[in-house]
Order: structure tokens, then C-alpha cells, then sequence
């Protein structure tokens, strides 16, 4: 009798790399629409602005980054507002209010698919 192994390594760690990145894009989609409804609205330029992205790192210890934000410049203003303006947070109070809803949703990619 013979016995043949496969070494699948490779394939099963690309699988959860993958499912890394996918959860982590649909963790930040939706971070990235809660964020627009925390978002003070006067033209909709920077509502609208609110993107994010997701990648594998290739260098050091691996894994999975995520970036959320905008380009509009007067952002950082309606974040933290000045002294003539009251703050509204809107990355801040979805970050506070949301982790456990997006921890969820990539809990649920990874276990899912």
C-alpha cells in the first residue's frame, strides 16, 4: 500500500490571505457608508469623497491593511472642527460606534467566505 501527501500549504495560506483582504474590504465598504451618514452635508463633495481600499502586505510579517478617508482638503476641519466650528467626527464616531459591526462582517468572511 502507498500513501501520497500533498503538501496544500501554499494554497490554504493564499485562501486565507485572500479572505483576509475580501473581509477586510467589505469590513471598510461599510465603515465607509456609516461614515458618509455621519457626515455633515452641504454640496455632498466630501460625503462623496469617502473611499477605501485594501491590500496584502508583501513585506515583514504579512497580513492585511486597510485605508479609509478622503482628499477633500477641508476634511480635517469637519473632523475636528475650529475654534469657530463645532467638531462632527464622522471617522471618529464610526470607528467608536461601529468596531464590533465590522469586526462581524469580517468575522463572517473569513468563517463563510
Amino acid at each position: 500500500m502507498s500513501v501520497k501527501f500533498d503538501d496544500n500549504t501554499r494554497k490554504v495560506l493564499a485562501n486565507i490571505k485572500a479572505g483576509e483582504e475580501k473581509g477586510l474590504y467589505q469590513g471598510l465598504l461599510y465603515f465607509a457608508g456609516q461614515t458618509g451618514q455621519n457626515t455633515p452635508t452641504d454640496t455632498g463633495w466630501l460625503k462623496g469623497s469617502i473611499v477605501s481600499s485594501a491590500k496584502i502586505k508583501s513585506s515583514g510579517k504579512g497580513g492585511v491593511t486597510g485605508n479609509i478617508g478622503t482628499n477633500v482638503e477641508y476634511a480635517i476641519y469637519i473632523e475636528y472642527g475650529t475654534v469657530k466650528m463645532k467638531a462632527f467626527a464622522m471617522f471618529r464616531k464610526t470607528a467608536e460606534n461601529e468596531k464590533k459591526e465590522i469586526e462581524n462582517i469580517i468575522a463572517n468572511v473569513l468563517n463563510n467566505g
